[in-house]
């Protein structure tokens, strides 16, 4: 069934294909990051909690040092998901021009993300949530990415020709 779906584009459309769904989980899990960590009330109780365990007595902080300390944090959490979205854009860029540590990269990233984007999955479906149900559509996007990786940079020795099936005119692989 893969083969059927690959074997019509070329490696440059599967590169283009692949490079914007991996984006697009890039976006995805860090828009949920980020708005998982942006709760002030959750962060307001935790910083207390913490100050108390240390010993002092949370109210000697007066309020609007606590919500500058959180809009810190946050400031700091968008500048940290942004650097990881512009390093991943580096590594697909590598990937497009076919160097193999990217793709090694790439492939890694797609066995991690897989399970990951399912148990995101798995865990709003009692939420009601629409992004749920795009990490479930975003899990078959690191499947096709995987898979399309195995089918185009296949090995010489695995490559047959089987009667109907032609090899289509690409690289295998560096």
């Amino acid at each position: 069934m893969a083969s059927a779906i690959f074997s019509k584009m070329s490696l440059r459309q599967f590169s283009w294909i692949s490079i914007l769904f991996c984006i697009l989980g890039d976006i995805s899990i860090s828009g949920h990051i980020y708005s998982r960590f942006n709760q002030f009330d959750l962060f307001r109780d935790t910083y207390g909690q913490v100050i108390r365990i240390i010993g002092h007595d949370p109210s000697i902080f007066p309020p609007e040092f606590v919500r500058e300390q959180f809009g810190l944090m946050m400031q700091m959490l968008a500048t940290m998901l942004i650097l990881f979205i512009i390093m991943h854009i580096c590594i697909y860029l590598f990937y497009y021009f076919k160097k193999r540590v990217a793709r090694g990269y790439i492939i890694l990233l797609c066995w991690l993300a897989i399970p990951g984007t399912f148990f995101l999955f798995i865990a709003s479906l009692g939420s009601g949530s629409w992004l749920g149900h795009y990490f479930l559509l975003q899990t078959f996007f690191y499947l096709f990415a995987l898979l399309g990786i195995k089918y185009f940079y296949r090995k010489p020795s695995e490559m047959s020709e089987r009667p109907g099936e032609t090899l289509p005119d690409r690289p295998m692989g560096e």
